[in-house]
């Protein structure tokens, strides 16, 4: 039987066709990874972007430690921070008296919270904030859990409500007034 020897020329021929396939297949799969990169930073441009000019104060707590990980500027000023790094790293009991209004540690309460929102993918609540410079801030908070594949976080969304509770109290004096007044109508009118 005789023996067929391959042509050199042949060979090279079908080689570079090959390589020439796998080159074309492998630009095709260049260009879609980097248009998936311009979407993706695209879209963290975005967040990035209403993240940090957001009015409320916005920051991420890793659930595994329990530590600010991002904040937005009004989260740094309704703490009383100057820089990020004086935020970053810290729990949110670091931000707060020893106890809050309802008799619990800053701490337990906020451990609380976040796992209440790990279950429910959300919670609301008060909270008072203090401030570096030791003043206490009343604030509404609203804790999110953010689905990510890496770590567990929360987004927390806290706004000042130190008017709303100004507004409130004047409202009770008021109130209190309102009804001392009626009774002493009361006891000085005639029969």
């Amino acid at each position: 039987m005789p023996s067929r020897e391959k042509n050199p020329l042949v060979t090279l021929k079908q080689t570079q066709a090959a390589l020439f396939s796998t080159n074309q297949i492998l630009m095709q799969e260049v260009k879609e990874r980097e248009a998936l990169y311009f979407k993706l930073q695209e879209s963290e441009n975005r967040y990035r972007t209403l993240f940090e000019s957001s009015n409320d104060a916005l920051s991420l707590i890793s659930v595994t430690s329990g530590r600010y990980i991002d904040c937005n500027q009004a989260s740094l000023a309704l703490h009383g921070c100057i820089t990020k790094q004086d935020f970053i790293g810290k729990t949110p009991a670091d931000f707060s008296p020893p106890y809050q209004p309802n008799g619990k540690p800053s701490s337990q309460l906020a451990t609380e919270y976040i796992h209440q929102a790990l279950e429910d993918g959300s919670c609301v609540f008060e909270w008072i904030i203090q401030r570096q410079d030791g003043s206490q801030i009343p604030c509404l908070v609203s804790l999110s859990a953010i689905p990510s594949p890496n770590e567990k976080i929360i987004l927390a969304i806290s706004r000042d409500i130190s008017h709303i509770k100004k507004v409130q109290q004047e409202l009770e004096k008021a109130k209190e007034a309102a009804f001392f007044t009626t009774k002493l109508k009361a006891n000085f009118s005639p029969p």
